[in-house]
C-alpha cells in the first residue's frame, strides 16, 4: 500500500492535463485595512480600500418576506406619509404615519395589532409625528414636532407618557434621534444671516447653514450643547412681505448635507462632503473619534450630471416651473467629487450604516457600513426603490412607492457576509 502522499504524488502525475492538482493561489483579501492613531485623545480611525475592491459586508434578499400597504384597503392597511419605524423583534413592527398622526402596530406576519395616538393635542395624541425608536423595557417613543413633545407608549399598553421637550430661546429640534435609555439629541437648523442684509432685488442666494444638535435627558430637558455641524447646501430667497421677513428654502442640485445619529457611545455626526464621520461624547459634547474612508470618494460623471437635471425637469409641468427650474440648475454649484452620503442608521449591533448619496435614484442605494469602533466592514446594495428606514437582526425594513406613489412598507431578510 502506497502512503497517502505517494497517492496524490501519482494522482497528479496521471492527470497531467488537469489543474486539480495544481497549487491554488491564495484569494486576495479585499477586506479594509485599518490604522488607528491618537491625536490629543482623540482616535483617529482610517480604513484604507480602493473602492472598486470594497467587500460585501451583507446581501439583501430580491423580493421582500414581507409588505404592508394597500391603495383601496382598511384604513389601517392605507400609509400617507410613512415617517419612521421602530422593529420589535418576535412583536413585529410599529409604524409611524405622519399624515394618519398615528402609531400603528403589526405582527411579524403582517397582521394589524392595533394603534397609539391620534390627532390632536392632549395626553397621548399627535399633531406632526416625526420620530419613533423603541426605548429599553418595550416602550415607544414618538417625537411630535407641532407640539414639541415626546410620547412614551407601552407596547402592551397601558397610559402614555408625555414630555414637553424644554429649553427657553431654543427652537424647536426639526430632528431628533433617541438613545435606548429615552434621552435624545436633537437637530435645530440656523439659517444664515439675520435678515438686515436682504437683496433689495431678493435674489437668490447659494449657501450652507448649519444645525446645532442639543442633547436632552428623559425628562426632557436641555442639557447642553453637543456639536454645531453644517447642515444642508441651498438656494436660499430672503424676502421682506407684510412686515417680516420669509425665508425660501431649496436644495442644490448636488447637495451636501448634514447626518447625526444617536448612538451607545455618543453622538456620531458628518457632512457630506467626505467620508468622514465624528463621535461626540454625549455627556460633554467632546470630540472622541474620528473614523475615514477616503477610498470611497468617487468623481461625479457627466452622465450622472445629467440623469440628475433629467430628473429634476420630470417635476414640473408649466413652463414658469421649468423656468424657475432652469434658474434653480444655473445657480448650483457642480462639485468634481460626488456628495460622500446623506443618511445614518444604527443596527442592532450598534454598527453604522451610511447611505451613498443616491443621485437621480436610477440605480439601487448603496449602504457603507462601519464597526462602532470606526473599521469600516464593507457594502450592501438595496434593492431598486426601497428607502431604508430601520435594520434588526437578519432583516432590514424600509419603505417602497408604486407608479401612483402609494407608500408600503417592506421587509428584506439580510444575510452578512462578513460577520466580524
Amino acid at each position: 500500500m502506497f502512503p497517502i502522499c505517494r497517492i496524490a504524488i501519482l494522482a497528479c502525475a496521471l492527470a497531467a492535463t488537469s489543474t486539480a492538482c495544481a497549487p491554488r493561489e491564495a484569494e486576495p483579501d479585499t477586506r479594509p485595512v485599518s490604522t488607528r492613531t491618537d491625536s490629543a485623545g482623540v482616535e483617529i480611525v482610517i480604513s484604507e480600500v480602493p473602492l472598486a475592491g470594497a467587500p460585501v459586508y451583507a446581501v439583501m434578499d430580491s423580493t421582500p418576506s414581507l409588505r404592508l400597504g394597500s391603495l383601496d384597503g382598511s384604513p389601517e392597511e392605507q400609509f400617507g406619509s410613512i415617517r419612521g419605524m421602530a422593529p420589535l423583534g418576535d412583536r413585529g413592527i410599529a409604524v409611524l404615519d405622519q399624515q394618519a398622526a398615528q402609531l400603528r402596530h403589526f405582527g411579524p406576519e403582517g397582521s394589524y395589532l392595533g394603534a397609539f395616538g391620534s390627532r390632536g393635542e392632549g395626553p397621548g395624541e399627535l399633531m406632526s409625528p416625526r420620530m419613533v425608536a423603541r426605548l429599553h423595557g418595550d416602550t415607544l417613543a414618538v417625537y411630535d414636532w407641532r407640539t414639541r413633545r415626546v410620547t412614551r407608549y407601552p407596547v402592551e399598553g397601558g397610559e402614555a407618557d408625555v414630555r414637553s421637550l424644554q429649553g427657553e430661546g431654543q427652537s424647536r429640534p426639526n430632528v431628533v434621534s433617541f438613545f435606548p435609555d429615552g434621552r435624545l439629541a436633537g437637530s435645530t437648523r440656523w439659517f444664515v444671516g439675520d435678515g438686515t442684509d436682504v437683496p433689495s432685488e431678493n435674489e437668490d442666494i447659494m449657501t450652507v447653514d448649519s444645525a446645532v444638535i442639543a442633547l436632552y435627558s428623559a425628562r426632557g430637558e436641555i442639557v447642553d450643547t453637543v456639536a454645531v455641524i453644517p447642515n444642508r447646501e441651498s438656494i436660499q430667497k430672503w424676502m421682506r412681505a407684510g412686515g417680516g421677513i420669509t425665508v425660501l428654502v431649496e436644495n442644490v442640485a448636488f447637495a451636501r448635507s448634514g447626518v447625526f445619529a444617536a448612538h451607545p457611545d455618543g453622538v456620531w455626526t458628518g457632512f457630506g462632503d467626505r467620508w468622514e464621520l465624528r463621535l461626540h461624547g454625549a455627556d460633554d459634547g467632546s470630540l472622541r473619534r474620528i473614523i475615514r474612508a477616503p477610498g470611497l470618494a468617487q468623481a461625479l460623471t457627466d452622465e450622472e450630471v445629467e440623469a440628475v437635471h433629467r430628473a429634476a425637469l420630470a417635476k414640473d409641468s408649466t413652463p414658469a416651473q421649468r423656468e424657475r427650474r432652469e434658474t434653480w440648475w444655473k445657480l448650483s454649484p457642480r462639485p468634481e467629487i460626488r456628495p460622500t452620503f446623506d443618511r445614518i442608521l444604527i443596527d442592532d449591533r450598534a454598527n453604522l450604516w451610511l447611505r451613498e448619496w443616491p443621485g437621480s435614484d436610477e440605480r439601487p442605494h448603496r449602504w457603507w457600513v462601519f464597526q462602532r469602533e470606526g473599521d469600516l466592514l464593507g457594502y450592501v446594495d438595496a434593492p431598486v426603490g426601497v428607502t431604508l428606514m430601520a435594520l434588526s437582526g437578519d432583516a432590514a425594513w424600509g419603505v417602497v412607492r408604486d407608479d401612483l406613489d402609494v407608500q408600503y412598507v417592506v421587509r428584506y431578510s439580510t444575510t452578512v457576509v462578513d460577520p466580524r
